[in-house]
């Protein structure tokens, strides 16, 4: 998918695809996600265009860096392509990481986990189970790279998980990778 922003003078476009990690974060940061109460994407919609004014400074270096815009041709971006794209782009977002937060054990134990804690806890679980891989590496990673990986990595732990059936009918609950205990 492309995304698009008009200046007065260009037509600036991105593909979702190239978006990296580090740069979803900083807009979700930019955009003070947990602070937002919403049940849609139309009232998301509503909250980015009220706090943009307020925000428009954390905003800036995020969305310049993404499409390459020059600092002088920001100032002429169209306010309902700029809102458009933060958007789609925290929706995307945080549908991913709601399968993740679903998936994971972030919840348990409070009422709910703020959006950082989560991306903090996934970029950990991926850098525990990926040796070559540390916070640094992720934010330059895609963002669509890195849900997909931790889509794969909590599916490989599901089928882990899931009890094994013998031919006599008998269910594994854990399969046992040492009997020495036996």
């Amino acid at each position: 998918m492309k995304l698009m922003l008009h200046s007065k003078a260009n037509v600036y476009a991105v593909e979702i695809n190239r978006i990296t990690f580090g740069q979803c974060e900083d807009i979700l940061d930019a955009i003070d996600i947990d602070s937002m109460e919403f049940k849609n994407s139309d009232e998301l919609e509503n909250c980015i265009n009220s706090i943009l004014k307020d925000r428009i400074f954390k905003i800036h270096p995020v969305i310049t860096s993404i499409f390459c815009i020059p600092d002088e041709e920001f100032a002429t971006v169209k306010i309902e392509e700029l809102v458009d794209v933060l958007t789609f782009i925290t929706s995307y977002a945080l549908n991913e990481l709601s399968q993740y937060a679903s998936n994971s054990d972030t919840e348990k134990g409070s009422d709910s986990a703020s959006l950082y804690q989560i991306l903090f806890d996934m970029q950990i679980t991926l850098c525990e189970k990926f040796k070559g891989l540390n916070p640094f590496i992720l934010r330059n990673e895609r963002m669509q790279e890195v849900f997909l990986l931790i889509k794969r990595l909590n599916n490989a732990q599901a089928q882990i998980n899931e009890p094994t059936i013998q031919s006599n009918g008998d269910v594994i609950r854990r399969p046992a990778s040492d009997d020495s205990w036996f």
